[in-house]
């Protein structure tokens, strides 16, 4: 695996200058990883916005991450879905059948609230330029 370089850190700044008043290499950088930026044409909210979105994308490690985490979440909803189809012949198959799907619906719950608050921490840091964001929904 290749070693990420954020592009937002790079730029950490130099969002408000324009285009021509950047390093040479960071401008060589941003024709390279996305040609089509019309820099000089982005209030510096939208310049930060479209550099982390950059980096999410060219992120291994976070893609990494978000697939595993999407994974387990699926497996979890098929075994939800398999426990509610399930007929089960005693009272004691009801209860533990019950008792699962209770403690599975509830992770998934948890996943899904940390998921957002994940994504929500994670684009007001990297609006802010700063590094050791959260990477991924288990950060």
């Amino acid at each position: 695996m290749s070693r990420f370089d954020s592009l937002t850190l790079a730029l950490k700044g130099s969002f408000e200058k324009p285009f021509r008043d950047l390093p040479e290499a960071l401008q060589e950088r941003i024709r390279l990883e996305q040609p089509v930026i019309l820099w000089d044409d982005l209030t510096d909210d939208e310049r930060r916005c479209t550099v982390a979105q950059l980096d999410d994308q060219r992120d291994e490690k976070n893609l990494q991450l978000w697939q595993e985490y999407f994974q387990r979440k699926d497996t979890m909803k098929a075994q939800i879905a398999e426990l509610d189809a399930d007929l089960t012949p005693t009272s004691g198959d009801v209860a533990n059948k019950e008792s699962r799907l209770a403690e599975l619906r509830q992770e998934l719950a948890s996943m899904e609230k940390q998921e957002q608050q994940s994504q929500w921490d994670y684009y007001l840091k990297r609006l802010d330029g700063l590094p050791g964001a959260p990477i991924g929904p288990y950060s």
